[in-house]
């Protein structure tokens, strides 16, 4: 039920990348959706961490469905923002390698500090502090006029 929510609510997410994009550009509107990750893993962390918590998943399964959709479409409009004319085939293909090279970075992460401490609020701190890594990236090496 829960991967029927998050699905459904990809829908949300693509609405909200539209929205967003077009009003402030793609580098905000994907520093909105990472923040939307942080504030979503810090109430896991604060508020989902045991079995009796599984009522709340439901709503959190919204907002990580949709989460996902602005995330995935944000990043694909500020890459393609940033690459220079006549580049395009080579630097996706740079794009493709380096997100299946490092898409198990953060899996990995979250999984040795869960089975580690036997915490999952640790965790969920962790995926919070890697969005938040990346929004500050986001801030401070890309230009806003992307």
């Amino acid at each position: 039920l829960l991967v029927v929510i998050a699905t459904a609510s990809g829908l949300l997410g693509v609405a909200l990348h539209g929205a967003c994009a077009r009003l402030v550009g793609a580098r905000s509107s994907l520093v909105a959706s990472l923040s939307v990750w942080v504030l979503m893993y810090a109430s896991m962390a604060l508020f989902v961490y045991r079995p009796e918590h599984r009522v709340a998943t439901f709503p959190i399964a919204v907002v990580a469905g949709a989460g996902v959709s602005w995330s995935w479409f944000d990043t694909y409009s500020l890459y393609t923002s940033l690459q220079p004319p006549g580049r395009e085939v080579e630097l996706w293909g740079w794009y493709q390698l380096a997100s299946v090279a490092l898409s198990w970075l953060p899996p990995l992460i979250f999984t040795a500090l869960n089975e580690g401490t036997g915490d999952l609020r640790i965790g969920f701190a962790s995926m919070a502090a890697y969005c938040f890594v990346a929004i500050i990236i986001l801030l401070t090496r890309i230009s806003s006029a992307a």
